[in-house]
């Protein structure tokens, strides 16, 4: 992989080959490049959970997932059950008391979550044409944003909303704009 390699370009390759069932490439890839983004690593670790589910090694996916729980991250119960990718581990003692944390930091976030809103503004003087930017089910405006931001060189004041239903424990860190 190029040394300039984003982890846009790194999510993109990596969901190619899993599009193509190159299940152990893709785990190989990620692997490898995955540590040039550390602030990346409850994807990376997700990730590395479902390639190593389909390839079939179990114990090495829920290892994957583990670490990601013990470092404090948490998905929704619904992510995990709904899942293809870990369909094989369901039933599993070690994925079912993962699921059991994961449901109860799930519970004490969706106690204090809020909606956010990171506005960006163009540079030039307004007025401005405005670009509101949605993210996926269980995405954060945070990790989203990275698609949106560069259209305030064009001009556009980007708006980029996250929703307040927890799905999992902040998947990214903060881009560079003003939280409202």
């Amino acid at each position: 992989m190029p040394d300039d390699l984003s982890f846009a370009h790194l999510r993109e390759e990596v969901f190619r080959l899993h599009a193509a069932g190159r299940y152990r490439d893709a785990l190989a890839l990620l692997e490898r490049e995955a540590v040039r983004f550390p602030d990346r690593w409850r994807e990376s670790l997700y990730w590395q959970g479902c390639l190593a589910t389909r390839a079939g090694d179990l114990d090495r996916a829920l290892r994957f997932l583990k670490e990601a729980v013990e470092r404090g991250h948490w998905w929704s119960e619904a992510s995990l059950r709904g899942d293809p990718d870990l369909e094989a581990l369901q039933g599993r003692a070690e994925f079912e008391a993962l699921v059991s944390v994961c449901r109860q930091r799930q519970a004490e976030a969706e106690a204090g979550a809020r909606p956010e809103l990171l506005v960006f503004s163009p540079r030039k003087e307004p007025p401005w044409p405005l670009l509101i930017a949605l993210h996926g089910a269980g995405g954060r405006a945070e990790g989203f944003a990275e698609y949106w931001h560069w259209a305030t060189v064009d001009g556009w004041l980007v708006a980029v909303r996250s929703t307040s239903a927890a799905w999992s424990s902040r998947a990214s860190p903060r881009v560079e704009g003003r939280r409202c």
